[in-house]
């Protein structure tokens, strides 16, 4: 019972018990028979894992009080992972190192944007503060720079991966056709 008050009283514990009933209830619904007995249902219950991880990164923020490196990194990483879902939904070519560079820099954007928000709304600390730390390297690198490392490191991966494919068996029989000539 105290437990339970307690989940009551306290706003951020709320958040996070929501967010963990979400998340016991696609446990409980990803096993095979769930999935049959769902049906189509089945992937309408599970779209609502876009909501937790909002919860889940909401209840990271209002947990922390005051230093919110690390909630500010998981939304980052979050807005990094959601805008990468958003793209292969707009049917955008994810092995393109364009469209992922140009995600890594938004996400980095918004990131940098959810850090100045916060320290904005919930502590009243002067914009330009938040910026000059943004672009201060001496005492630590910011979460936005963090994910745009992030990024950019996927898109570095897919450049690399794209130049190292090998050729498909037409081009190889073109290749030994010439070879031979």
């Amino acid at each position: 019972m105290r437990v339970a008050s307690e989940i009551a009283l306290r706003f951020y514990l709320t958040i996070g018990f929501v967010a963990l009933l979400g998340l016991l209830a696609l446990g409980a619904t990803s096993t095979d028979a769930a999935i049959r007995r769902l049906g189509g249902n089945w992937q309408r219950l599970h779209r609502i894992v876009y909501g937790i991880g909002l919860l889940a990164t909401f209840h990271f923020f209002i947990q922390s009080k005051a230093d919110v490196y690390e909630p500010t990194l998981m939304a980052g990483l979050f807005i990094l992972l959601m805008l990468l879902r958003l793209a292969h939904w707009r049917g955008f070519p994810l092995a393109s190192p364009l469209v992922l560079g140009s995600i890594a820099v938004l996400a980095a954007l918004a990131t940098a944007a959810v850090e100045f928000a916060w320290y904005g709304l919930a502590t009243g600390v002067p914009p330009g503060r938040v910026l000059a730390a943004n672009l201060q390297f001496a005492f630590s690198i910011r979460p936005a720079w963090w994910v745009l490392a992030t990024g950019l490191g996927a898109a570095a991966a897919a450049a690399a991966r794209s130049q190292l494919r090998t050729p498909d068996a037409g081009q190889r029989g073109r290749r030994a056709a010439r070879a031979t000539a």
